[in-house]
């Protein structure tokens, strides 16, 4: 990590060690584990001001919170050594973990085995929930959550009939399309038609082609902000009028927005819930207030997540099993992306609502189901 944007992780001293030993603790510390990448730096930032904000109240019983970042550079596997400091050297008491699908997994195991919780504030794969494991919560909206969302807005809603799905090749798009592909089929609904490509692709002409000559009448989008600017872009340029939908992964941060906003007119998206709470615009302000930019999507999750880690601590004390069991049960209606509980595989619950693009910018929110 050294010369990494995130710099190294704090320095224990020798008689912190020994007062943590001893039952004495003056610190409390939580880890935070994300890719090394400026987009991630949000999430760095939405943590912090958590943190900040817990410690500005007292802390836990006059113990002030420490948070301890390890950033995984690279392929997804290479990050496990810095997974493992974090559980088994830096001795946090819970992590947040802003990642994506497949370092969430890896996350996920060596938390499992070092007995700690882990909560995700924005993978959406919805596999890492299906084992069940104890440790492991969510919340944000996984694919499935998002796709039954978009299903009912295109096929009940708005009464379309042909959809195709246009996905880049990195797991989390793939993930996300075949969870909304399912979804579809499962309600009885014509099965969407797929499209793939490369992430590095400049030229979307080939899909357009076939989406023309099919008459698919709606456009469903998975995959980095940058080539879907590019397919948008490119589809718009031809007079395709078909309309588009897409997750919520797309709205990371701004980078889509500011790429292809006008192109993206009455496109509907799953909605960061931060943008409409009336908790959310004060984040929003204080946000910008603090770091000098506008709150990403990564950013509000992180914050949230953060809160609901310290508020477990305060309830549960410096028992890992007691924490686990306290987020299990937790109700927490102060989240700046709305209420946060969690059904019994970790998952968040509640409604997954939309947004429509006017002039560019998120604009009318649809809460419909």
């Amino acid at each position: 990590m050294a010369g990494s944007i995130w710099g190294k992780p704090p320095i224990v001293s020798a008689r912190k060690i020994q007062l943590q030993k001893t039952g004495h603790i003056e610190i409390v510390k939580v880890g935070l584990l994300i890719p090394e990448s400026d987009k991630w730096l949000a999430a760095k930032h939405g943590t912090e001001m958590a943190i900040a904000e817990e410690n500005a109240n007292g802390g836990y019983g006059g113990h002030r919170f420490e948070l301890i970042v390890r950033s995984i550079a690279g392929l997804w596997g290479s990050g496990s050594k810095e997974i493992v400091k974090l559980v088994f050297e830096d001795s946090v008491w819970a992590i947040l973990g802003s990642l994506d699908g497949r370092s969430a997994h890896l996350a996920e195991q060596i938390a499992t085995k070092g007995r700690i919780v882990l909560v995700s504030s924005w993978a959406t794969d919805p596999t890492l929930t299906q084992i069940n494991i104890p440790w492991f919560f969510r919340c944000v909206p996984d694919d499935r959550q998002q796709a039954r969302a978009l299903m009912k807005e295109i096929f009940e809603v708005r009464q379309l009939k042909q959809v195709a799905t246009v996905a880049g090749k990195v797991y989390d798009a793939r993930m996300a399309a075949t969870s909304f592909s399912q979804i579809v089929e499962s309600e009885g609904y014509q099965a969407p038609l797929p499209f793939s490509y490369e992430t590095a692709s400049n030229d979307f002409q080939s899909i357009l082609n076939k989406i023309e000559q099919t008459r698919v009448d709606a456009v469903v989008l998975f995959g980095p902000s940058k080539p879907t600017a590019k397919f948008v872009q490119q589809m718009r340029a031809r007079g395709m009028k078909q309309d588009l939908f897409g997750s919520l992964s797309l709205l990371a941060d701004n980078e889509l927005l500011n790429l292809a906003g006008m192109e993206l007119e009455q496109a509907v998206f799953i909605a960061p819930g931060f943008r409409y709470t009336s908790k959310g615009k004060s984040f929003q302000k204080d946000f910008q207030n603090i770091y000098g930019y506008p709150p990403t999507a990564v950013a509000a999750y992180a914050y949230d997540g953060m809160h609901l880690i310290l508020e477990a601590i305060r309830k549960s004390g410096f028992d890992k099993e007691k924490i686990r069991d306290t987020l299990a049960n937790i109700d927490y209606p102060q989240g700046v992306t709305g209420s946060i509980r969690f059904d019994a595989n970790g998952n968040r619950v509640g409604p997954v609502n939309l947004i429509e693009i006017i002039k560019g910018r998120p604009i009318i929110y649809i809460s419909r189901f």
